[in-house]
């Protein structure tokens, strides 16, 4: 946050007096009666391992804005942002936040968007007259800002505080089906608190604010509310796996698997400045993810990554990358598992504009990638280009226009691959109002190709397509629909065909929603299809799902997966050799846009411990176990005896040895086994002493 009186001779001057790489925005400044300049802004200091908090900071200066005074928090509470009406994401509660000056005395009157209740936006206003009164700045802020868990379970959230008095923690939410207990509720200063949550089995679905207060014994209290996301395991039976993890946003994943079930995932990171293209991988069944690294090595913007594996296992990424107003398709590989990347390439030379490629790698090793692109802005002629490599990604030929129609614009590829040489192309062709779903199949890596047929049928406005090939020439297409005399509404419709696309039935509505829908991604397996998309039937968007047993004849109802209360988007589907289903997704759960990762559909995998620790202990300590797929844990004891645990993240748990403890393995009851730790747990009894 910078400050700027404009002289010839004048400077900008920082305001935020922070040491962190946080975000502090939308300043507002007023100069009071006395000449006294103020200033005031969000800031995110408190959050400093998400970037998602949310409180208000304010500084002063006598001098004419030549020197600012130490930063004094106006607000008395963090948050993370709520989704508004207009499901804008930041705080958009009218006009801001906004400060002015006292007429009758030195001080100044704040107001700000305020999300502080985890339910719905408010405004707070505070009176401060000069000089602001001097309080204990001490620090709230969470490790863990969101958890997941289902009806009857446990959790934990890792509150750090850092003040100079003793305080008091206590914790409540909106719903007396969920009970609480502090570790070390009353303690000294800058330290970790476990604030520990347990459900019932009759605590309702959805996001609850978890509010911890804050108390200290001079009377300053201060809150930080938290999100605690109550789901079903019968709509997804694995709960979501951060696995950007970022300081900044990370946003539009996409998502890929090979045929030993590694998982690939790309999306766009802005940790640097401009957003960045990053990758990440998964080798046991997205449990956890490798450190992220930067695929496209530039400080342009790049945005809209595709991801495609090869059946070397070359990682293929390609994405849109905008120097200025002008965007070109980059692309860059992978032959050693995602450890290093070559050089990026430019596919789209002498094309002033191109935008949202998709990719697919056939048999043979060829790479395939389209977009859409205009060879000139002026004329603004949209067609839809490729570009071929057919020697593993090392080389690519020069682009070609491979659809083009003089009347029509041509926008937002879909591309897939059957696995047997066989090439599907969709895309939005557009005129005069009127958009629908084209199609076109290649046997030769789109050297040629055939005209297919409509996917959108006869529907009147149908963008945004999205294809799946499941082998014998089936193919099956999703959409978004324009509803008819119903502005800014929009529905999810699916499609397929038997022949190549030559032909399709009729555009089933898949969502059937009163709300609008958008961002469909559609997958084939075996004999059955999955639909998701971005739905705001729920009262905010979240990731809807439907599924067809008859080869898309017919559709379920849809089923909610992200149940939460933030903005869930951008959905991509996958499945792995054995059947199971796993969809990544963009969401603000931990406060800033992150990608998440979660399995949807198929048989559990089986939980594996890694480690426990520590080794020995007595009575009342905590035990962390780590492994995979521990959300299925049930029931836990120790040499025995049944012991109380928490969920802290999908892959870990923290257990408390119970009074009555035994020394012995740590057995897990789980929903399909019992599995106990190789190494045991010593307790420790405590020494007594007789005086």
């Amino acid at each position: 946050m910078f400050y700027w009186c404009v002289l010839p001779t004048s400077r900008p001057t920082k305001l935020n007096d922070d040491n962190t790489i946080t975000d502090q925005f939308m300043p507002s400044i007023a100069t009071a009666i006395d000449g006294t300049v103020g200033a005031m802004w969000y800031d995110r200091r408190s959050d400093p391992l998400f970037n998602g908090m949310l409180e208000v900071y304010a500084t002063t200066s006598t001098d004419g804005g030549l020197s600012f005074s130490t930063n004094q928090r106006i607000s008395n509470a963090n948050w993370g942002v709520l989704t508004t009406p207009l499901n804008i994401r930041g705080n958009y509660h009218g006009d801001y936040n906004q400060m002015s000056a006292l007429n009758s005395q030195p001080g100044f009157f704040f107001n700000w968007g305020d999300d502080r209740s985890g339910k719905d936006a408010d405004v707070y206003g505070i009176k401060q007259l000069l000089p602001f009164e001097s309080v204990n700045n001490f620090i709230l802020s969470s490790f863990n800002p969101s958890q997941t868990i289902t009806p009857g379970q446990r959790t934990q959230f890792r509150v750090a505080v850092n003040t100079n008095s003793p305080f008091t923690i206590t914790a409540n939410s909106d719903t007396d089906t969920i009970s609480f207990e502090v570790e070390n509720p009353k303690t000294l200063t800058k330290q970790e608190v476990i604030v520990r949550a347990r459900t019932t089995n009759n605590t309702p679905l959805g996001t609850h604010p978890i509010i911890v207060t804050l108390l200290t014994t001079d009377g300053i209290k201060t809150t930080s509310t938290l999100r605690l996301n109550v789901i079903t395991t019968q709509n997804t039976p694995s709960f979501p796996l951060n696995v950007s993890r970022s300081i900044s946003r990370s946003i539009q994943p996409h998502m890929a698997l090979d045929k030993e079930n590694v998982v690939y995932s790309v999306w766009g990171d802005n940790s640097q400045s401009n957003l960045r293209i990053v990758f990440a991988r998964s080798t046991n069944n997205g449990n956890s993810f490798s450190q992220p690294i930067d695929v496209s090595q530039s400080n342009n913007l790049a945005i809209n990554p595709q991801i495609a594996i090869s059946p070397d296992k070359t990682i293929n990424v390609v994405w849109q990358e905008c120097p200025t107003v002008e965007c070109g398709i980059m692309y860059s590989h992978s032959t050693n598992q995602g450890a290093t990347f070559s050089e990026p390439i430019l596919l789209s030379p002498e094309i002033q504009f191109s935008e949202l490629p998709s990719i697919i790698t056939n048999p043979n090793g060829e790479v395939v990638v389209f977009w859409d692109g205009a060879k000139s802005l002026g004329a603004a002629k949209f067609e839809i280009f490729a570009s071929k490599s057919a020697s593993g990604g090392e080389k690519f030929s020069f682009p070609t226009a491979v659809v083009s129609d003089g009347g029509r614009n041509l926008f937002t590829t879909a591309a897939a691959s059957d696995g047997n040489g066989k090439s599907y192309l969709a895309y939005e062709s557009c005129s005069s109002g009127n958009c629908r779903i084209e199609i076109k199949h290649s046997s030769n890596g789109f050297d040629t190709f055939t005209d297919g047929g409509l996917a959108s049928g006869d529907l009147g406005f149908a963008i945004r397509p999205a294809l799946s090939a499941a082998g014998n020439g089936v193919i099956y297409a999703a959409m978004t629909v324009s509803v008819p005399d119903q502005a800014n509404r929009f529905e999810i419709f699916a499609s397929s065909s038997i022949n190549d696309g030559i032909s399709f039935n009729n555009p089933k509505n898949v969502s059937r929603t009163t709300e609008t829908s958008n961002d469909a991604t559609i997958l084939a397996v075996n004999r059955q299809v999955y639909v998701a998309w971005m739905d705001r039937s729920s009262g905010n968007p979240d990731i809807f799902l439907a599924k067809s047993f008859d080869q898309g004849n017919t559709f379920l109802p849809a089923i909610n997966v992200t149940t939460n209360n933030t903005i869930s988007q951008i959905p991509t589907l996958v499945a792995d050799s054995g059947g199971r289903t796993y969809i990544s997704y963009q969401d603000e759960m931990d406060g800033n846009d992150e990608t998440y990762y979660l399995r949807i559909d198929g048989s559990p995998l089986p939980t594996i411990l890694d480690s426990f620790s520590p080794m020995s202990g007595s009575s009342g300590t905590n035990i962390t176990i780590k492994g995979q797929e521990l959300a299925q844990t049930t029931a836990i004891s120790i040499g025995g005896e049944q012991a109380k645990f928490f969920f802290s993240s999908p892959t870990e748990i923290v257990v408390i040895v119970p009074n009555n403890a035994r020394s012995g393995v740590l057995s897990l009851t789980t929903t399909n086994a019992v599995i106990s730790t190789t190494d045991a747990f010593t307790v420790i009894n405590p020494t007594i002493t007789l005086l």
